[in-house]
Formats: C-alpha cells, sequence, structure tokens
C-alpha cells in the first residue's frame, strides 16, 4: 500500500480486491459450448492476460508494441528508489544560544574633547 492516510489504505485495499474479483471472474468466462473452467492462481490467470494483451499489440503492428513496451519501461521506472539513509527533516529554528556581555571598551578623550566639554560646561 502507498497512501498515507487510513483511510486511503482503505480504499486502496478496496480496489485491489475488486481488480482480483475481476480478474478471477474474467478467468472464470468461457465461450458457449465449452464447460465451466474453476479459476486457478490469480498471478497465473493475470500472466495469461497480459500475455494475450501484449499478444494482441503484437498484432496491431511493431509501431504500437514499441510504443507499449515504452510505456511499460516508464511505468516501471516510476518506483520510488529505496530510502538509503535515515530520513532527518530541516532542522527547526531554535532560540540562539545566550552570549555572555563583553567587557565594556573605554574611550579616552583627546585635549579638544576635553577643552569642549569644560566650554560647554561653563555656559550653562
Amino acid at each position: 500500500m502507498s497512501s498515507r492516510t487510513v483511510a486511503l489504505v482503505h480504499r486502496e485495499a478496496e480496489g485491489s480486491l475488486l481488480a482480483l474479483q475481476l480478474l478471477l471472474a474474467l478467468a472464470v468466462q468461457t465461450p458457449a459450448g465449452q464447460p465451466l473452467a474453476l479459476p486457478g492462481c490469480p498471478r497465473r490467470e493475470l500472466l495469461r492476460l497480459r500475455g494475450a494483451i501484449t499478444a494482441a499489440l503484437r498484432s496491431l503492428g511493431p509501431r504500437q508494441f514499441w510504443q507499449y513496451q515504452q510505456m511499460l519501461t516508464v511505468v516501471r521506472s516510476e518506483a520510488r528508489p529505496k530510502r538509503v539513509s535515515a530520513k532527518v527533516r530541516q532542522e527547526w529554528p531554535r532560540r540562539k544560544d545566550h552570549k555572555p556581555p563583553k567587557p565594556p571598551k573605554l574611550r579616552v578623550m583627546n585635549d579638544a574633547l576635553k577643552a569642549k566639554l569644560a566650554k560647554v560646561l561653563s555656559v550653562a
């Protein structure tokens, strides 16, 4: 099953069982006048049905059969590759680590700034 939710898994399983029932019903169908054949292994019936489809496509011509083979290779290559490593999601943003405050930078006033400060303080 390839679905991710429970409801879709149930729907997928139901579809698979319906397909199996149809396959077995096709296997039981016989032309008029022939005895009723009991269905065999579902795998064998599926292979028989695929063989009949392939034979029908071959009878249409080489171009159609080649297109059919190309479509089959595309379908087979769509299988997801197996995971090599563990699934890791993107790391969630977190608070930054606490950095302690740095020591203050002491500035030294030069003589020109000291003169300006004295002038401003004396005027007020």
